[in-house]
C-alpha cells in the first residue's frame, strides 16, 4: 500500500499497523487467555502462568502501542482498549471470552470487558492479578490507600521483626535500606519512559469517571496477608462487578513481588487457582 501527497506525488509505502496481540502459548483445544500486562506493556510476566497452564490452553498477551517505540504510546484507556478490541477479534470473533490484566493493566482489561458486553459479546472471564481499583487511584485515593496500607501492613511485619533474633533484623533493615537507595535514581528514570508516563497518564484520566461493568470480576491476590492488607481495594472492584465479584489468593509468603515473578511455587498456585475458571467451557 502507498500514499500520495495532495499534488499526486508518490510517498513512501504505508506498512500495515501491527496486531497488539503476542502468541505466548498459541497452541492448544481450549478457548485461548487474553491478557493485558502492566504499566510498562512487558507482555514476558505471563511467560511462566502460560507455561504453567499446560500446553493445551492457548495464551496470548496484548501489547499496547509505543513499546517498540515505531508508534506514540496511547494516551486513552478507551481508545487502547478499542484498539485490542479489534486486534482480539481479528483472532476469535465471537466470544465468550477470557480476558485478564495484570496491575495497571487490569483497568484496561475492565475496559475491554466493557467494551466487549456492550458490543453484545460474553465475556466468560475478567481476572484481575493484583489489580488497583479505578476509585484508588484517584489522588485521594492513593492517599487513603496508602495510609490504610502503612496501618495494616506495617504492625504485623513489626511484630515478626521484633520475634527475630538481633542478627537477622539488622540483615532485614540493610536490605530494605538498600533496596530503597538502590532503586531511587532508576525508579525516577523508569516513570518517564515515555511508555509508562503516557500509561499513568491515561489511567488517571480515565478513573475520574465512575464505570460499571455488567459481568462478574475475579480478583487474585497473592496471598490471604495481602488481602488483609488491601480490603479497600477489594470493596471498590465489588462496588463496580455488578455480575458479581470473588477474591482468589494464593499461598503464604506472596507479599512484596508479583505473584507472576516471583516463587515458582507462587505461580503454581496462581495457575491452580486459574485453572477451573478457563476449564469450564469445552475445547474449541
Amino acid at each position: 500500500m502507498t500514499t500520495r501527497s495532495a499534488s499526486g506525488d508518490r510517498l513512501r509505502p504505508t506498512a500495515p499497523r501491527r496486531s497488539t496481540l503476542v502468541p505466548i502459548q498459541p497452541s492448544g483445544s481450549r478457548t485461548a487467555f487474553y491478557g493485558v500486562p502492566g504499566v510498562d506493556g512487558n507482555v514476558y510476566l505471563y511467560v511462566r502462568l502460560a507455561r504453567e497452564l499446560g500446553p493445551s490452553q492457548p495464551f496470548y498477551a496484548f501489547e499496547p502501542p509505543g513499546v517498540d517505540g515505531n508508534e506514540p504510546p496511547m494516551r486513552s484507556i478507551e481508545a487502547l482498549a478499542a484498539r485490542y478490541l479489534a486486534d482480539l477479534q481479528a483472532v476469535q470473533s465471537e466470544g465468550p471470552y477470557f480476558i485478564g490484566g495484570f496491575c495497571i493493566g487490569g483497568i484496561v482489561a475492565f475496559e475491554l470487558a466493557r467494551q466487549l458486553t456492550n458490543s453484545g459479546q460474553d465475556v466468560a472471564l475478567l481476572a484481575l492479578f493484583e489489580a488497583p481499583s479505578p476509585s484508588g487511584l484517584t489522588r485521594w485515593g492513593r492517599t487513603l490507600g496508602t495510609i490504610r496500607y502503612k496501618r495494616d501492613v506495617w504492625p504485623a511485619r513489626l511484630r515478626w521483626l521484633a520475634s527475630q533474633s538481633w542478627p537477622q533484623r539488622i540483615s532485614f533493615v540493610r536490605s530494605r535500606l538498600s533496596r530503597l537507595s538502590g532503586r531511587r535514581s532508576p525508579d525516577r528514570g523508569w516513570h518517564e519512559q515515555p511508555m509508562v508516563r503516557a500509561t499513568y497518564q491515561a489511567v488517571h484520566a480515565y478513573v475520574r469517571g465512575v464505570r460499571t461493568y455488567p459481568g462478574r470480576i475475579v480478583l487474585f491476590l497473592g496471598s490471604p496477608a495481602l488481602r488483609r492488607a488491601i480490603y479497600w481495594r477489594q470493596l471498590d472492584w465489588a462496588h463496580v462487578a455488578t455480575g458479581g465479584f470473588e477474591v482468589r489468593t494464593g499461598i503464604d509468603g506472596c507479599t512484596d513481588t508479583p505473584m507472576m515473578l516471583g516463587d515458582p511455587a507462587h505461580v503454581r498456585a496462581l495457575a491452580d487457582l486459574l485453572r477451573p475458571y478457563l476449564s469450564h467451557l469445552p475445547p474449541r
